[in-house]
């Protein structure tokens, strides 16, 4: 018997047609899926990110707390003892600008390592940014920690402690560069991921040749918060990352078939 028109054409063409849709429809939840799972991993990263760089921070700035503990209790030490103990802080994480003494006056009274020209009772107070830390952690007795630019137009923070017995000794003053330190800290980190950390708008870490991200989609943030010192990191996916869920070859390979 003669086929009819439903069976040699329409009913093909509907098959045909409903697993196309199928197949379409099968993708784009796998694609959905892809892109959770990207998301879900950058923020996974963002976060190690923030807790790793908080950590190193921390560890620092309670160094030095501790450092400035050991001076105040051992009152027999010297200019020279105390420069030494610096010498040898310095020396063993080279994240350190400088470890700075500075007197209840706000004059520097000596800096290790030693600045390439003589500094040695240089007044501090003209700098607004260290005047208004130091009278702050002086009457506070608290570390402060404030965001300055440093030397060479570089942008750094400090890390200041004060040393009292019964009076204000002076105070222990760490000097550190934002790029070198995070460089540090970062190193080995999210390698499959740009990374780049900003004060307010102001990036003050940038890993090799930043690409900032074209969207939102993938990108992620997270704040690192020590002392009083606020930094917004962003973690995107490098190109290899996503391509696999920007390719648009499985699709014309299922429509294909």
């Amino acid at each position: 018997m003669p086929r009819s028109f439903i069976d040699r054409l329409l009913l093909p063409a509907i098959f045909g047609l409903t697993t196309m849709l199928a197949v379409l429809i099968l993708w784009q939840m796998l694609l959905g899926h892809r892109n959770v799972e990207i998301q879900a991993a950058t923020r996974d990263q963002a976060s190690f990110i923030k807790a790793k760089t908080e950590s190193a921070l921390e560890a620092r700035t309670l160094f030095l707390d501790r450092l400035a503990a050991h001076w105040k209790a051992d009152r027999r030490l010297t200019q020279n003892d105390m420069k030494a103990d610096a010498a040898l802080v310095t020396s063993g994480s080279p994240a350190y600008r400088s470890i700075e003494w500075v007197s209840p006056s706000l004059h520097l009274l000596w800096s290790v390592p030693a600045p390439q020209t003589s500094a040695s009772g240089r007044d501090l107070s003209p700098i607004i940014a260290l005047r208004t830390a130091l009278k702050r952690t002086g009457a506070t007795g608290t570390v402060v920690v404030p965001h300055v630019a440093l030397p060479n137009d570089a942008l750094g923070f400090l890390v200041c402690v004060p040393v009292r017995s019964a009076r204000l000794n002076g105070f222990l003053v760490g000097v550190f560069q934002d790029n070198e330190l995070l460089s540090s800290i970062l190193q080995g980190v999210a390698q499959d991921y740009w990374v780049a950390v900003y004060d307010g708008n102001t990036p003050v870490y940038e890993r090799g040749t930043y690409a900032p991200p074209r969207d939102d989609r993938y990108a992620e943030q997270a704040t690192i918060s020590v002392q009083n010192l606020s930094w917004r990191t962003v973690a995107w996916p490098k190109a290899g990352a996503v391509s696999y869920a920007r390719s648009a070859l499985p699709v014309l390979v299922s429509i294909g078939g």
